[in-house]
C-alpha cells in the first residue's frame, strides 16, 4: 500500500522554511492594482507567514509536520521550540 501523497497544487504555492513556519503570497495582486494606493500595492507584494489555523489546515493537505511558531505549556507560557 502506498503512502499518503502530498498536495501538489498547495506545494507550488507555499514554500517551508528551515525552521518548520509556511510562507506564502498575499491575495489581491493580480489585476485592478490602481485601486490600491502605492502603500498597500507594497504591503501585497511581501509574503506573509500563515496563522495558526491555516498552518493546520496545510498540515493535513501536505501530509508531513509543520511546526508552529508558537508553544505553550500547561499554564500558558510561551516555551521555545527545539530542533
Amino acid at each position: 500500500m502506498h503512502g499518503f501523497k502530498p498536495h501538489k497544487g498547495l506545494l507550488k504555492r507555499v514554500t517551508v522554511t528551515r525552521n518548520g513556519k509556511v510562507k506564502h503570497a498575499k491575495a489581491g495582486q493580480r489585476h485592478r492594482k490602481s485601486l490600491h494606493n502605492s502603500a498597500q500595492n507594497r504591503q501585497l507584494r511581501q509574503h506573509k507567514i500563515a496563522t495558526e489555523v491555516e498552518r493546520k489546515r496545510m498540515h493535513k493537505l501536505l501530509h508531513f509536520r509543520i511546526r508552529p511558531d508558537k508553544v505553550r505549556d500547561a499554564e500558558g507560557n510561551v516555551v521555545k521550540v527545539e530542533s
